[in-house]
C-alpha cells in the first residue's frame, strides 16, 4: 500500500463512519489527527514528531473502533498494519 492508497482508505473509512449516523466527536477528532499525520508524512517523508508512530495511532483507533464500530474496525486494523509495514 502506498501513501495515496492509505489516505484514500482513511477518507473512505471516515465517510463510512459518518454515513452510519452521528459518530462520537472524539473518535472523529482522532481520525482527523491520523489523517493530518499522513498528510504531513506525505509532504515531508518524516514521521509525526511525537513519540507515537502513525501506525501506533491507527492501531489505538482500531481498538476504539472494535468496541464502537465493529463492522469498520477490520478496515482500520488493516490500515494500521500496512502503515507499520511501510515504516510509517
Amino acid at each position: 500500500m502506498d501513501l495515496q492508497a492509505a489516505k484514500t482508505a482513511l477518507r473512505q473509512l471516515h465517510q463510512d463512519l459518518t454515513a452510519g449516523g452521528q459518530p462520537d466527536a472524539e473518535l472523529l477528532s482522532l481520525l482527523k489527527t491520523l489523517e493530518d499525520d499522513l498528510h504531513r508524512f506525505a509532504a515531508s517523508h518524516e514521521a509525526a514528531p511525537d513519540s507515537h508512530s502513525i501506525s501506533d495511532r491507527a492501531q489505538a483507533l482500531s481498538v476504539r473502533f472494535n468496541a464502537e464500530y465493529p463492522n469498520l474496525s477490520s478496515t482500520l486494523n488493516d490500515l494500521a498494519d500496512k502503515l507499520g509495514k511501510m515504516g510509517i
